[in-house]
């Protein structure tokens, strides 16, 4: 099958991530792939699978006609049975450039679906997401549960790892307000005044630096909280810690919590909806309520309060990882739901 798999988002972190992933899984499958991807995202050190054409786009929004006209004529050429679409530009400029010509498939990386509606079938990540579809009138469209996978080897065994005294707290991500980090911050605030011992590095940058660092220093926690920038081996720095805390006030079904649980490093969590869909709390998890910094601070009391029982929690979870959300697993869930579409067809 001829497949065209689209984002017009930035082509970093864990959406270009999974885009790739497919790019990578769909062309080991004897698929054809052209990866379609806007062209200012997309830098010369961007991670490219190999064996798939790369085409570039100028796209300046939804309705963007020079754009349509560009997929239209990659359309023409090309002949694509299915269009996979990660994001709600890429559901709007293949359905006008495809028309009858090839399903678009929709694949939400934000629980924001509404503007995904319009694709012809959907790979939803989380059930929330698949809910959500149904409640924008999606309902009676072809739908599959294809969660993502961790990035991990799947000959991975547990190892868990005494803790550092004080135990080391590690959060990471781009520092934007919807990663929640400026929640942890004030729940750290909250653990000094109880006088629970820890130190916190947090692996990431963003527009919110300055604003955090500020924060920190008002409450004192300088010599508690490193901000460490971006790094290059985030299962490096998850396995350096001891216990990881993602405080997202809204997730779809991000890549961290896995890699964290392939790591066998224990985490606590918000409530963010990808983020229920992976664990249960307190049983493979701490979950605290998103945007409540004193609902984190008690989960993080609790959790550098009791080891054990954190241990405990990061070996069901990594039994749930490396059971359900595995390479081979997308493998077989992709491969099903494009052959079902292309029987359907």
């Amino acid at each position: 099958m001829k497949i065209i798999n689209s984002v017009l988002g930035d082509a970093t972190g864990g959406r270009w991530q999974v885009v790739v992933d497919y790019a990578e899984i769909l062309t080991e499958l004897g698929h054809q792939v052209i990866l379609v991807a806007e062209r200012s995202k997309v830098s010369d050190s961007t991670k490219l699978p190999a064996n798939v054409e790369l085409v570039t786009l100028r796209n300046s929004g939804h309705y963007d006609l020079a754009a349509t006209l560009n997929a239209w004529r990659l359309v023409r050429r090309f002949r694509p049975e299915l269009v996979i679409a990660h994001c709600s530009r890429s559901v709007a400029l293949f359905k006008r450039a495809a028309r009858s010509q090839a399903r678009v498939v929709g694949v939400s990386h934000s629980n924001n679906v509404k503007r995904m509606a319009r694709a012809d079938a959907f790979f939803n990540i989380s059930s929330h997401i698949g809910r959500e579809m149904v409640r924008f009138g999606a309902g009676g469209k072809p739908a599959f549960h294809i969660p993502n996978m961790g990035n991990f080897d799947p000959n991975v065994q547990f190892a868990p790892r005494r803790w550092q005294q004080p135990p080391l707290i590690g959060a990471i991500g781009r520092l934007d307000p919807v990663k929640g980090f400026h929640v942890l911050v004030e729940a750290l605030g909250l653990l000094k005044q109880r006088g629970v011992e820890f130190r916190t590095a947090l692996a990431g940058d963003g527009y919110q630096r300055s604003e955090l660092e500020q924060r920190i220093a008002e409450l004192e926690l300088q010599d508690r909280f490193e901000l460490r920038g971006w790094t290059d081996d985030p299962n490096g720095f998850l396995s350096e810690v001891d216990l990881v805390c993602i405080p997202a006030l809204s997730d779809a079904f991000g890549l961290t919590p896995l890699d964290a649980a392939a790591t066998s490093t224990p985490q606590v969590l918000s409530t963010a909806f990808g983020h229920l869909d992976m664990f249960e709390d307190g049983v493979s998890a701490l979950y605290a309520e998103k945007g409540n910094a004193e609902a984190l601070a008690d989960a993080l009391q609790r959790a550098l309060q009791d080891e054990a029982a954190m241990q405990a929690m990061a070996e069901k979870a990594f039994e749930r990882v490396t059971d359900c959300y595995t390479r081979a697993k997308l493998v077989e869930r992709l491969s099903a739901a494009v052959d079902n579409l292309s029987s359907a067809s």
